[in-house]
C-alpha cells in the first residue's frame, strides 16, 4: 500500500510540472539545497542525475567530474548502497 501511495504521489507531482522542466537547473538547485543542509544521502542521486544529464549531452568532462564526486561521496560515507550504485556508473 505504501508503494502504491508513493507512485500516486509521484504521478501527481509529475503532472504539476511544466511541459518543459529544466533538468539541469532543477538538479543544480537540488544540489545547492543538499549542500546547505548537509544531506549526504540525498546529494548522491542529485550528483548522479547531473552526471547522466551531462553524459547524454555529450559533455564528457563535466559528466566525468560529477561521476568523480559520486565516487568520492560513496567512499567518504562508507555507505554500501552508495558504493553499489557507484559501481554501475558508466
Amino acid at each position: 500500500m505504501e508503494a502504491i501511495q508513493y507512485l500516486r504521489t509521484g504521478r501527481e507531482l509529475l503532472t504539476a510540472l511544466p511541459e518543459t522542466p529544466e533538468v539541469e537547473q532543477t538538479y543544480a538547485r537540488a544540489r545547492e539545497l543538499c549542500q546547505q543542509v548537509e544531506d549526504t544521502p540525498q546529494l548522491f542521486p542529485v550528483l548522479r542525475g547531473l552526471h547522466r544529464f551531462y553524459l547524454v549531452r555529450g559533455q564528457f568532462q563535466t559528466a566525468h567530474a560529477f561521476g568523480e564526486q559520486c565516487f568520492r561521496l560513496a567512499q567518504q560515507t562508507q555507505d554500501i548502497d552508495l558504493k553499489r550504485w557507484n559501481s554501475v556508473l558508466p
